[in-house]
């Protein structure tokens, strides 16, 4: 149909509806772009964190992690590889036998937990346990390891540093014999926390997505008051 056939009015309403598709084709060819320059810059993955108190709402820049859920890392570890019940009878260790070591308790649970670990700390950590075997300090008694509660958690004792964190651990390490105790020595462990994840399944790093780098400061007994 020509036209010069139509109405002036019929005219003017198709150029207002072609107007209009071609504004929507605008905004829409627009979004898209948006949309897949947005999609583009999402990270490969996320890290979902679950709040320590979830009555609590948390608002955190993009990656940020909660200062308290790295203390809590760090605590976690240090309890599991530093508690332990007596043997039934005192252990005497000779320095060339490295099997026996490895199957005494304070070897064992560096080797059971190295997945909360990075792989220079377990090196390291092993070795210094070892010596410690060797030197004669452990023979067979029980170890209990608990947060010192007057010096719990602070954000004076958790802090970041560059890439990693320091949490710094006040701790009473308690060891008895026979039920006697021992000793019990308030001690400060300085750990360098990082994030990483282990792929050991059901290994704690593997749902806190953090590991234990190594010592910032070597731990000394501290005087609790």
């Amino acid at each position: 149909m020509s036209l010069s056939f139509l109405p002036r009015n019929k005219i003017s309403a198709r150029d207002k509806v072609i107007a209009m598709l071609f504004a929507l084709l605008v905004i829409n060819s627009f979004v898209l772009y948006r949309l897949n320059g947005s999609i583009a810059s999402i990270p490969d993955r996320v890290t979902v964190d679950i709040p320590s108190d979830t009555s609590i709402s948390h608002q955190r820049k993009w990656g940020e992690r909660d200062r308290d859920q790295v203390y809590g890392f760090a605590r976690i570890v240090h309890e599991l590889l530093n508690n332990w019940e007596e043997t039934d009878e005192k252990v005497s260790v000779s320095a060339n036998v490295t099997s026996r070591i490895d199957h005494l308790t304070p070897i064992q649970l560096v080797n059971d937990y190295r997945c909360t670990m990075t792989p220079e700390f377990y090196s390291e950590l092993k070795q210094r346990m070892e010596n410690f075997v060797r030197k004669g300090h452990y023979f067979g008694q029980s170890r209990y390891a608990r947060i010192i509660p007057s010096k719990a958690f602070s954000d004076k004792n958790t802090y970041k540093l560059g890439n990693s964190w320091v949490v710094d651990l006040p701790i009473d390490h308690s060891e008895y014999w026979k039920g006697s105790a021992l000793h019990k020595t308030p001690i400060s462990f300085k750990y360098r926390v990082i994030q990483g994840q282990s792929t050991n399944v059901g290994c704690p790093a593997s749902t806190h997505n953090f590991l234990i780098a190594g010592y910032y400061a070597e731990p000394v007994q501290i005087v609790v008051e």
